[in-house]
């Protein structure tokens, strides 16, 4: 279960993350594309993201959301404690 404001910032990133065009690039990572000449590479495996937000969060990105949304899984689990 995520406290209430994780969960407000996770519904947000959420729908935010319908605006991404996730592309598998290879072993682990993928290329996410958001708008004209923004480009992202995510790595499930180590819970990163070359955006550097979740890292500093532990609140998944809109990119790597994108990238839990196209493997069909669920995106509580990549939540940090």
């Amino acid at each position: 279960m995520l406290c209430p404001k994780i969960k407000k910032k996770m519904d947000v990133n959420i729908n935010d993350s319908l605006k991404c065009v996730p592309s598998h690039a290879g072993g682990d990572k993928y290329q996410v594309e958001y708008g004209p000449g923004s480009q992202y590479v995510v790595d499930l495996v180590k819970n990163s993201c070359s955006y550097r937000n979740s890292d500093l969060t532990g609140i998944p990105c809109i990119h790597a959301l994108a990238v839990i949304y196209l493997k069909d899984e669920f995106p509580k689990t990549y939540v940090q404690t």
